[in-house]
């Protein structure tokens, strides 16, 4: 059995995730400084789990709920080094291996773990326009948790958050 998280915005930086019931069971804000930036999840009980610090030149730093300081992110969420690999590898608090697939513009990102490469554990869902109906409607983001994924469901919204935050900021470089 599936369960759905719902991002109130298609900012996944600046938004509130709900469960299927409109409960809100994270909220992601992000504190804009002239030094650097700020990106603070909370859970439902709003303490902060994980706070992501921007960085222009070097790589985004994350702290964990728990830990005395930042580190770098790419310790954390390793990506694969080969070219036209969308991948990204991370390991959570029991040592546990998991693969962010198609981490890039126009691919379905989609999170398995390391001893089951070929059923995914969480399914992203970009938001998107029915325009078959009138009006149209805009469904909203989703993350889809497989009953797995809901085991692992602090870490799969961190990593999500840090992914797009990353992908979408390269993404605005990149455009003229």
């Amino acid at each position: 059995m599936s369960t759905s998280l719902i991002l109130e915005s298609d900012c996944p930086w600046k938004t509130a995730i709900v469960d299927e019931q409109g409960t809100t069971v994270y909220d992601v804000k992000t504190a804009f400084h002239e030094d650097s930036n700020y990106t603070a999840i909370r859970n439902e009980r709003y303490e902060i789990i994980a706070t992501l610090r921007w960085r222009d030149l070097l790589p985004d730093q994350i702290m964990f709920d728990g830990d005395a300081e930042f580190v770098s992110l790419n310790s954390w969420l390793k990506r694969n080094k080969m070219p036209m690999a969308h991948n990204v590898k991370w390991k959570d608090n029991a040592g546990r291996g998991y693969i962010w697939q198609g981490n890039a513009p126009g691919l379905p990102l989609q999170l398995y773990s390391e001893d089951d490469k070929r059923t995914p554990i969480v399914t992203y869902h970009p938001s998107a326009l029915k325009t078959n109906s009138r009006p149209s409607i805009r469904t909203p983001p989703r993350l889809e948790l497989s009953r797995r994924g809901q085991e692992i469901r602090d870490m799969v919204v961190i990593s999500f958050v840090c992914l797009e935050k990353r992908r979408r900021t390269e993404e605005n470089k990149i455009q003229f």
